[in-house]
C-alpha cells in the first residue's frame, strides 16, 4: 500500500489545528473552574459574580467560533483534496488581538504577553 504524500500546507495546517485543539481543551478546564467557584459560590460580590459569567460567554463564544473556523477548513480540505492553507500571520494577529481584549477586560496576568 503507498502511502500518501502530505504536502507542507497540509503539515502546517495538521500542526495548526492540533494546538488550537490543545488550546481548546485548555479553555475548557478554565471554564469548569469558574463554572466550579460560581457554583460553590466561592465569588466574593454579586459583581465578581457577573464578571465570571462574563467571562465564561466571551470563552464559549470564542471556542464556538474556533470551532466553526476548524470544520469549515476541514471540509474545504477534503473539497480541495490539498488539505487547505492557513494564513498564520493572519491568525497570529487575531488571537494577538483578542488576548489584548481580554487583558482590558479586567484579566490582567491571565494571559501571557
Amino acid at each position: 500500500m503507498a502511502k500518501q504524500q502530505t504536502t507542507p500546507g497540509q503539515e502546517r495546517l495538521t500542526r495548526a489545528i492540533a494546538v488550537l485543539e490543545t488550546q481548546l481543551r485548555s479553555l475548557a478546564r478554565d471554564l469548569a473552574v469558574l463554572h466550579r467557584d460560581i457554583r460553590a459560590g466561592k465569588l466574593e460580590t454579586l459583581a465578581d459574580a457577573q464578571r465570571r459569567s462574563g467571562e465564561i460567554r466571551q470563552w464559549l463564544g470564542i471556542a464556538l467560533e474556533m470551532e466553526m473556523k476548524l470544520e469549515k477548513r476541514g471540509q474545504h480540505g477534503r473539497r480541495t483534496g490539498a488539505g487547505g492553507s492557513i494564513d498564520l500571520d493572519a491568525a497570529r494577529t487575531q488571537i494577538g488581538c483578542r488576548l489584548d481584549r481580554l487583558r482590558r477586560a479586567r484579566c490582567p496576568g491571565r494571559f501571557p504577553e
